[in-house]
């Protein structure tokens, strides 16, 4: 299990990723660079190749509520 910090450290990559990825929606690209694929794998995201920015964001939301109240958890 993840303690407070590397979880607070994964939040704030996911961050960044959940950011690029919007701006790839916005602007219609569909294709997510093998970096941020390997940065989601890298958390524990595993089912993310082949996937377009709008198919990964729902994912990465859930990843983060996960890591919040483990955050918040370890604050106790």
């Amino acid at each position: 299990m993840l303690d407070g910090a590397e979880a607070r450290r994964q939040l704030g990559e996911l961050e960044r990723v959940v950011e690029f990825l919007e701006q790839l929606n916005l602007l219609n690209r569909t294709l997510v660079p093998p970096n941020v694929i390997a940065i989601l794998m890298a958390m524990g995201l595993d089912t993310t190749v082949g996937f377009v920015p709008t198919m990964l964001l729902p994912r990465i939301l859930d990843r983060q509520r996960l890591l919040r109240r483990r955050v918040a958890s370890a604050r106790r």
